[in-house]
């Protein structure tokens, strides 16, 4: 099991190369967003990010997860090449319809949505990207299953180069704006095609199966649902937001949500971009129930650690982006609100594996409208009152919720014996740890942030004095700790 998480954590470090180099960008550009971005022109492109986030969930209908789950199964092997030909084609006449069909309303799209100004020319461009990144998405799911992350991370690290380079040349010396972010993204998705254009002709075969894509459509379809429901839990913040209260409460959520985001981006989806095609393989091993409890402690403990980093720190982050001073400060507030967030969102997807194992997507997708219009109701109920935390706190309650539902479902479908007592363990410790920075009272920089360490370091030790970790957990970090020391 722990050669298994190995292989697994080792991938994942070199997909992190390349998650990052896809998703970084903004983060990596966000001094010269603050600085050539007014805090309301930050809220537009936050709103456009929500969106493009939207339009790739929905026009991708699921199948890049129906892919996961059809490409190693025994009885399609040899039909592999074929059935990642019919995806590729099948999404690529949807997306040239799509595109085609928005042109005449984008206009129309765009005041409704903005209400200020005539932004139909960057909706037009968050659309072509959108469609590009679901097609994309395809191959990133082939690279993936075939586990090609070395392939998978030079080839977007190349794309991120390519991005960064033309977005700094467009903002800083040809003040294009929002527009010029959105410019350089369309260069370098034509770029990352040209780069793996040889692997998708050594992966594809000429022969369309329609009735396998029909197979697929019948599993993938019901996640459409899902998709809308998860893209409503990803929407409505910061549109309540832009509808409830103003652009420039967008632009404070959406500080507070890249911070955050850092997690996701660095470590939470190159994590389970390694152990989604372990996890899928090992369906019918006898001890595929124990390893995949021990996936859930084992993330769980990853990802609550990185919440701990990027909540205790997130004042010093904001004020190094952005200065001690600056309107964006208030973003702090949010960034463990959201970090909470990532790390429940983390824990419902691990533990809806079971729900995937079955083919039960249909039940994924009710759960997911029932969480959704619960948010939609917290955000109208919260926004009005507390604006952008009240926005953080309406999707943070929504996401347990779902994980609530998503836990109960997956547990009578394909019942496995998670350690639940462990999780809760874990995010107690730390909320006492991050509680205890508000009542310390700090005289300079270097204390703050030495006690700010101290606390985190504590923390895998107040575990083990609550019993946190098994026998073998604790030989094999001695082995480790001696074998490093030697």
């Amino acid at each position: 099991m722990l050669n298994k998480l190995t292989r697994a954590f080792q991938n994942s470090l070199i997909y992190a190369i390349g998650n990052i180099s896809r998703k970084a960008i903004a983060f990596l550009l966000l001094p010269l967003y603050v600085k050539k971005l007014t805090l309301a022109d930050y809220g537009i492109l936050g709103i456009m990010e929500v969106s493009s986030q939207a339009l790739i969930a929905i026009f991708g209908f699921g199948l890049h997860m129906a892919l996961n789950r059809w490409y190693w199964d025994e009885k399609y092997k040899s039909q592999q090449k074929e059935i990642v030909f019919s995806v590729t084609i099948f999404l690529l006449l949807a997306s040239v319809f799509i595109f085609l069909g928005f042109m005449p309303i984008s206009r129309w799209f765009s005041q409704l949505i903005l209400a200020v100004g005539d932004y139909s020319y960057i909706f037009k461009l968050v659309l072509l990207v959108s469609l590009l990144e679901v097609l994309a998405q395809v191959f990133f799911s082939v690279m993936r299953l075939e586990e090609k992350s070395v392939l998978f991370s030079t080839t977007n690290v190349i794309r991120l180069l390519v991005t960064l380079l033309i977005t700094i040349y467009l903002i800083a010396f040809k003040s294009r704006g929002i527009t010029g972010i959105y410019e350089a993204q369309l260069l370098g998705l034509i770029v990352y095609f040209l780069l793996i254009s040889r692997f998708i002709i050594n992966h594809i075969t000429l022969r369309f199966q329609w009735s396998i894509l029909r197979e697929m459509l019948s599993y993938s379809l019901p996640l459409i649902l899902s998709s809308i429901s998860g893209i409503i839990l990803t929407l409505t913040d910061r549109y309540a937001l832009n509808f409830m209260a103003n652009l420039n409460e967008v632009a404070i959520y959406n500080l507070a949500a890249k911070l955050a985001y850092v997690i996701m981006v660095f470590v939470v989806t190159p994590i389970r971009m390694s152990l989604t095609p372990i996890l899928y393989k090992m369906i019918d091993q006898p001890d595929s129930k124990r390893f995949y409890s021990k996936v859930l402690t084992y993330f769980s403990f990853i990802i609550i650690t990185c919440v701990m980093i990027i909540s205790l720190f997130s004042k010093e982050i904001i004020a190094l982006f952005t200065g001690a001073n600056s309107e964006y400060m208030a973003a702090a507030s949010l960034v463990p609100i959201i970090g909470m967030v990532i790390f429940v969102g983390m824990m419902k997807d691990t533990v809806a594996l079971g729900i995937n194992i079955v083919k039960r997507t249909k039940t994924i997708s009710v759960v997911m409208m029932i969480a959704a219009a619960f948010n939609i109701v917290a955000n109208i109920l919260f926004v009005p009152i507390w604006q952008a935390v009240g926005a953080a706190y309406a999707t943070l309650t929504s996401q347990v919720l779902l994980l609530v539902l998503i836990y109960i479902y997956a547990q009578k479908y394909y019942p496995i014996p998670y350690e639940i007592g462990k999780v809760f363990k874990m995010v107690f410790v730390a909320a006492v740890l991050f509680a205890i920075t508000a009542f310390i009272p700090y005289k300079t920089i270097i204390m703050q942030i030495s006690i700010k360490m101290l606390l985190l370091i504590s923390f895998p030790f107040i575990l083990y004095f609550l019993k946190f970790y098994e026998d073998i957990e604790l030989s094999t970090i001695k082995r480790i700790v001696l074998k490093r020391r030697g």
